[in-house]
């Protein structure tokens, strides 16, 4: 029988062992807390609100740190590898994606979809602070580079020479190259997916344009004088416009254009049937209250010979 990790805020503490399990008793402030461990599943169990919610919190975050290594069911596995972990913060909003259509093999997903079956192949958060490296080492080299030239070539203090992103220069090198980076990155996903776009996700480093995203709006922001309530009345107009083009789609009556594409895929039938007689294919378009210069084919002839006639087209 083994006894997990326990953990207590408190001063004092006592144990016990109590029905097979360990139970702790510690003074917090006033009152008192009972915390107990469940040698068979290791979780720790509280009797009132707060050691229940201490507990929770505790046994919440021992799952997270237990998931970081990967799902049990799909570690060592042949298909399975090391497992799916924890998501990268924020990548479940791909899940509201439900838009678009990407080759994966021989079908066609959402992005929803292909965010999903990208995570289960490993696109987790380890696969992302694994991506951070290369953003952080372009960030503190290019960093580094500036100082170290406003040092040795400018001449300027050494106070002068801390970077910040007040210094405009140094804003576009690091927006330079983090744009370098992922141009590199996108042709190197590009090369190695062969056209199938689950092989051209994962080889995305997401952090990076994530980076690239954020420090070109910022700086967009800088140079056109814009705050976030400029950028709020933007995007009410936006809205605005999206609401009124809405309110026209919700106008098309569908009943009617379905009927009228119908008609029309019958045209093009008896247009495509070499035998179809020509008054058959006049007959439907008087059926279908087109407005014409001839209704048959003999008047169609007769027309044609006349010099003062004027096809209208």
């Amino acid at each position: 029988m083994t006894l997990n990790a326990l953990y207590f805020i408190g001063r004092k503490k006592h144990y016990r062992w109590i029905q097979g399990g360990w139970s702790g008793i510690f003074k917090r402030s006033l009152s008192f807390c009972r915390i107990s461990i469940q040698t068979d599943t290791g979780e720790l169990q509280g009797h009132d609100f707060i050691s229940r919610l201490f507990c929770g919190t505790v046994n919440w975050f021992g799952h997270l740190m237990s998931d970081i290594a990967g799902s049990s069911g799909g570690r060592g596995n042949a298909n399975g590898g090391r497992g799916s972990g924890i998501v990268i913060p924020f990548y479940e909003l791909f899940g509201l994606c439900d838009f678009g259509s990407f080759q994966v093999g021989e079908n066609r997903n959402t992005l929803a979809v292909l965010a999903t079956k990208a995570f289960q192949d490993g696109y987790d958060a380890r696969w992302g602070l694994t991506m951070a490296i290369p953003v952080v080492l372009c960030d503190l080299s290019i960093r580094f580079i500036w100082s170290v030239r406003r040092f040795f070539g400018d001449k300027k203090q050494l106070s002068e020479c801390i970077p910040s992103d007040k210094q405009p220069d140094l804003r576009m090198m690091v927006l330079v190259g983090n744009g370098t980076l992922c141009i590199v990155d996108g042709v190197d996903a590009a090369v190695r997916s062969g056209g199938n776009m689950l092989v051209f996700f994962m080889h995305l480093n997401l952090i990076a344009w994530y980076k690239l995203v954020k420090r070109v709006l910022a700086e967009l922001i800088i140079r056109y004088d814009l705050s976030y309530a400029d950028l709020a009345v933007y995007i009410e107009k936006i809205n605005q416009e999206l609401n009124q083009q809405l309110q026209v789609l919700r106008a098309i009556d569908y009943d009617a254009y379905e009927k009228e594409l119908a008609q029309i895929n019958t045209i093009s039938g008896l247009l495509d049937d070499k035998q179809t007689c020509t008054d058959k294919i006049y007959q439907k378009l008087n059926e279908m209250r087109v407005n014409m210069q001839f209704h048959s084919s003999e008047e169609f002839d007769e027309k044609m010979m006349d010099d003062e006639f004027v096809l209208e087209l």
